[in-house]
């Protein structure tokens, strides 16, 4: 008995399969019309995901600078949280970006800046390049809840946000 003839996925340059090589190929097109200061299709905008904002598309020649940090811990006897940007869009500058990030505990229901807050020029590096702001703790033992208000001011469009909301041991 033989066995049936065994058809192989035809293979483009590199080794890619049809689909890789059309989906490279399209994104190479992208990046080019950009380069070249075409105009680009909706589709063809990089999605940007906001926290605590709805959804939106920033075109790929444009800049927005998202504001991103880490909960606030206890460190050393002190209230810290750090701060940093990712930029999306090709637009984007990629150093010498001003970041601000302030320490905020609630109290009485209303969020309070405490500590001083800190502005630093970072590069476009995520989290490898963030800024770090402290708040000394008076009571180390008392819980009450923190976050850290960081924010970017860049070329382009800046979106600033805000940590979730930790319960930590410090009070102010």
């Amino acid at each position: 008995m033989t066995s049936p003839a065994r058809t192989s996925t035809p293979r483009f340059p590199h080794g890619r399969t049809l689909r890789a090589y059309a989906r490279n190929t399209l994104i190479a097109g992208i990046a080019g019309t950009a380069l070249i200061g075409g105009s680009l299709p909706a589709a063809s905008a990089a999605a940007v995901n906001a926290p605590g904002t709805p959804r939106r598309f920033v075109a790929v020649t444009e800049c927005v600078n998202q504001a991103e940090g880490s909960d606030v811990v206890v460190s050393s006897g002190d209230a810290s949280g750090k701060g940093w940007y990712v930029p999306e869009g090709s637009a984007c500058v990629l150093g010498g970006v001003p970041v601000t990030v302030q320490l905020e505990e609630e109290l009485s229901g209303t969020w309070t800046n405490e500590g001083k807050a800190v502005t630093k020029d970072l590069y476009a590096s995520g989290s490898g390049d963030a800024i770090t702001a402290a708040a000394a703790c008076s009571d180390g033992t008392a819980k009450t809840d923190w976050r850290s208000h960081i924010t970017v001011d860049g070329s382009g469009e800046n979106i600033d946000t805000t940590t979730a909301a930790v319960d930590i041991a410090c009070r102010t």
